[in-house]
């Protein structure tokens, strides 16, 4: 069994894609998905009540507003520990089909429903971010956004290279995503390198790859000016006879505080031989970043429109 659980704000499309995924493994012949929200005690719960979402929405909002934060209040695992339960009856159910199940949860909120998830195994946890659609979701502004059912959500969505989130990968539904969301998915071999990635079986850790399975154009503009930059570190310290190793070490400092830990310019080869040394790699590198930036269609003209 599997499971991949998105999170992301209200209408950011996460049922959709959901809907989406269900129908491309169902397709696929390998796999049974099995859609379970995490709401789906409460909902249950409601409707043993009489309050049905399908025959009395009003009645069943109500009653989830009031009955469900009533009993996550006195106690913040009460729906997770039911839901948890009929997730448990899915793996006996598994065991009578040939078809691996695929559980898929579109309504992760909370922290520790996030925690959970994360803490099974063969989960992955997505993050939907709106991207350039941001501030055009249907009640953006709305004061029901600032609940506490959202803080988790909003936080991965204002700042996510800094949150604290724990989710495995983030995935940008707007672009080519967002307008033909099933050719999106399935791009690639097999059912699609993104709904691989989601299954945890595609295993080309390459930045094309990544940009393609987050839908994030950007990764490829940050790199290629990480690179450019230590390239241009490099060629300066060749340039400098009287560069010392405190300098170096002093300029490396200043670089990982920009670009991470892992950048050493100290292992760098600073001399002339014909090794291909740390910035020849470096230049290469550059040089693919940059077809790849020129197959994207992305140039100063975009990023300029984008900022306006």
């Amino acid at each position: 069994m599997r499971i991949i659980a998105f999170s992301g704000r209200a209408r950011v499309g996460k049922s959709h894609i959901t809907n989406t995924l269900a129908s491309i493994l169902w397709e696929s012949g390998n796999y049974i998905p099995v859609v379970l929200p995490l709401a789906a005690p409460l909902k249950a719960a409601a409707a043993a009540a009489g309050f049905a979402k399908e025959e009395d929405p009003t009645g069943y909002r109500e009653y989830c507003q009031q009955y469900g934060a009533a009993e996550r209040e006195a106690d913040p695992n009460h729906w997770l520990e039911l839901w948890h339960s009929m997730f448990l009856d899915k793996m006996m159910n598994e065991l009578n089909h040939k078809e691996e199940y695929v559980v898929i949860v579109d309504d992760v909120r909370y922290a520790n429903e996030l925690e959970l998830i994360n803490n099974l195994s063969n989960s992955t946890t997505i993050f939907i971010d709106e991207g350039s659609r941001s501030g055009t979701l249907e009640d953006d502004d709305a004061a029901w956004r600032q609940h506490h059912s959202e803080y988790l959500a909003n936080e991965a969505h204002a700042d996510w290279d800094n949150s604290k989130v724990d989710f495995d990968a983030r995935f940008i539904n707007d672009g080519m995503a967002y307008s033909n969301l099933t050719h999106y998915l399935t791009d690639g071999e097999g059912m699609g390198s993104v709904v691989n990635s989601w299954l945890g079986l595609h295993d080309c850790d390459c930045l094309p790859c990544e940009v393609h399975n987050t839908n994030d154009p950007s990764l490829l503009r940050d790199a290629a000016a990480s690179a450019a930059l230590v390239k241009t570190v490099k060629e300066m310290c060749d340039d400098d006879e009287d560069m010392t190793d405190e300098d170096l070490a002093a300029i490396e400092r200043s670089l990982q505080s920009i670009l991470g830990d892992d950048i050493s310019l100290t292992d760098l080869d600073f001399d002339e031989d014909d090794t291909i040394s740390d910035a020849q790699r470096v230049e290469e590198i550059i040089e693919d970043y940059l077809e790849e930036l020129d197959a994207l269609d992305i140039d100063e003209e975009e990023d300029e429109d984008d900022n306006e």
